[in-house]
C-alpha cells in the first residue's frame, strides 16, 4: 500500500506517485471515486478559457455554462501537453465513459500519432 511521506515544503510530488494515490483511493472507496470523478461543478468564463483546466459541457450545459470536475481541475494544476491532454485520465468501464475502475498517466504519444 503507497504510504504519503510528510511533505517537507520542497518535493516534488510526481504524476506517477498522484496516480498511484487515486488508485489506493479508488481500491479503498470505489463509491466515493465514481462520485469525485462524476461530480461537475459551474465555473467562469475565465476557468473555462484557462489554458490547462479542462471545462466541458456535461449533461445539460453549455459551453456558455461550463463545468469542471476534479480531474480536469487536477490537470488544470499540472498542465497540458501540447495536444491539450492532461497528465492524468481517468480509466473507464468502456470507451465510451462508464464507472472509473482507476487511473493512468495518460498516454499522449497516442496524440502525436495522428499528427
Amino acid at each position: 500500500m503507497l504510504r504519503v511521506k510528510e511533505w517537507a515544503g520542497d518535493e516534488t510530488v510526481a504524476v506517477k506517485d498522484i496516480v498511484a494515490a487515486l488508485n489506493e483511493i479508488y481500491n479503498l472507496d470505489p463509491d466515493f471515486i465514481q462520485k469525485l470523478c462524476f461530480t461537475h461543478f459551474p465555473c467562469n468564463t475565465a476557468i473555462r478559457e484557462h489554458e490547462s483546466v479542462q471545462a466541458k459541457c456535461y449533461g445539460d450545459c453549455s459551453m456558455e455554462d461550463p463545468k469542471v470536475g476534479f480531474i480536469g481541475a487536477l490537470n488544470g494544476l499540472l498542465g497540458i501537453d501540447r495536444n491539450g491532454a492532461g497528465p492524468i485520465s481517468a480509466i473507464t468501464e468502456r470507451k465510451d465513459g462508464g464507472p472509473v475502475i482507476g487511473f493512468r498517466v495518460s498516454d499522449t504519444a497516442a496524440f502525436d500519432k495522428q499528427d
